[in-house]
């Protein structure tokens, strides 16, 4: 086998720049051959990196019907198969068209592994990944990122909500994704999550192995940056800048935003120079707008580039890292780590996780010492206010927390390693095949 064998991946967002999966997707293939990836994906048609993979193929986020679908009918040729295929309405008749140009798209691209990374939208992507590698004949690798199943259940128990449909609908349909996702993780050659906590806790649900992989970082490249020296004293002499990197979700991170924006507001008016500044995609503009703008306090700053994202950690006096308290963002992100941790890390500028001591970025960062923690809620804010001020009293404490990430991101996160254990993975799985 080719030392990097062909790859299709089969993920609801592409490959991109702007959120977390996009990101840790991109990183983890950098450096493959963008002629030997191809994706098929939903979400993201704006937003598409074109530096890791050139070629896409593009399926509608359509939900309706799709139900319809699942189990290989367009795929096979029995009697489910045919009479569905007979069944001409206007909306299957456009399905069936989608999924037969996807299965040449895919058919012609000639992949010898496939890279799959459901969702809970589209959910025909639950059987998708699936059905169309077993029509390839070829062996595939998940990976999943989020509690999204977890969520989706608990959603469905409740009455429906965040598309989920209410009633016996709902759980019906949650019924129907575990069964699909136990068949797509038990024929998978390798499954992927995205921490320690996640693979036990799937191994625990699911019975199946699941090997941890996170976002990695180019650190040769951030160590040739030297961190900036301002003069005068932060928050006295000039502002003690707080910046916030990603996205701004309602249910994993807005509302621990949004009290850390509190705590900010609070040393303002204790006489302290501070400023939050939140850089996010653009699709999360008119929620920052909103629900967390308050000049001079709290400012959304412009969208940061892969190259302007460097310098702009670099010279920040703190980052913040935060998790929402509520049950149910708790449920979604309680075995997720941040894609943003080792680029903050590899800044060497002073982090703050704030977060419940359950969540995995909240004990590494504990068991790690590579940032100060608030894991107490604090809705007033009062306890990220009383860390902050002693990060501003204490620079030379700061500044070792920040030389911590550093060694941090370069010990466990560094692309040199994981991207060449992430793909040697995929060598492995592609080499099964023949």
């Amino acid at each position: 086998m080719d030392r990097y064998p062909r790859v299709l991946v089969i993920s609801t967002v592409s490959f991109n720049l702007e959120a977390g999966g996009g990101v840790t997707m991109t990183n983890l293939f950098r450096g493959w051959p963008t002629n030997n990836i191809a994706q098929i994906y939903s979400h993201g048609v704006n937003n598409k990196d074109k530096s890791v993979c050139r070629t896409y193929y593009h399926i509608p986020a359509i939900h309706r019907g799709l139900a319809l679908m699942e189990g290989q009918p367009l795929f096979r040729k029995d009697a489910l198969g045919r009479a569905l295929r007979r069944y001409k309405t206007h909306r299957l008749l456009r399905l069936d068209k989608q999924f037969q140009e996807c299965i040449a798209f895919a058919r012609n691209f000639k992949p010898d592994v496939a890279y799959v990374r459901p969702m809970d939208k589209p959910s025909s992507y639950w059987w998708l990944c699936h059905d169309l590698c077993k029509l390839l004949n070829i062996p595939y690798v998940t990976h999943i990122m989020d509690d999204w199943p977890a969520r989706y259940v608990d959603d469905a128990k409740s009455g429906g909500a965040h598309g989920v449909p209410p009633g016996i609908r709902g759980k019906i349909k949650s019924a129907r994704m575990n069964r699909s996702l136990r068949k797509l993780f038990g024929g998978a050659s390798a499954n992927i999550a995205i921490s320690p906590e996640m693979a036990a806790g799937y191994y625990e649900r699911y019975g199946q192995r699941f090997v941890p992989f996170h976002n990695s970082v180019d650190t040769a490249r951030w160590e040739s940056l030297s961190k900036p020296k301002p003069s005068g004293k932060a928050g006295v002499d000039r502002t003690f800048v707080i910046r916030y990197i990603g996205a701004v979700v309602p249910d994993k991170e807005l509302l621990s935003l949004q009290e850390i924006a509190k705590a900010v507001k609070s040393l303002n008016a204790k006489g302290r120079q501070v400023r939050l500044e939140i850089h996010c995609g653009p699709m999360w503009n008119n929620t920052v707008d909103e629900q967390l703008a308050d000049e001079p306090n709290t400012v959304r700053g412009a969208f940061l580039s892969q190259d302007e994202l460097p310098g702009a950690l670099s010279s920040a006096d703190l980052l913040v890292l935060p998790m929402n308290f509520d049950a149910r963002s708790m449920k979604y992100v309680g075995y997720s780590l941040q894609t943003k941790g080792p680029e903050y890390m590899a800044s060497a500028t002073p982090i703050l996780v704030y977060g419940p001591s359950s969540n995995p970025n909240v004990r590494y960062a504990r068991d790690g010492g590579w940032a100060a923690v608030v894991d107490r809620h604090s809705p007033n804010g009062s306890e990220i206010e009383s860390k902050i001020e002693e990060l501003i009293r204490n620079p030379d404490a700061a500044r070792a927390l920040g030389a911590r990430g550093k060694e941090t991101a370069r010990a466990n996160h560094d692309s040199s390693v994981v991207s060449s254990r992430f793909q040697q993975l995929l060598r492995e799985v592609a080499d099964s095949r023949s």
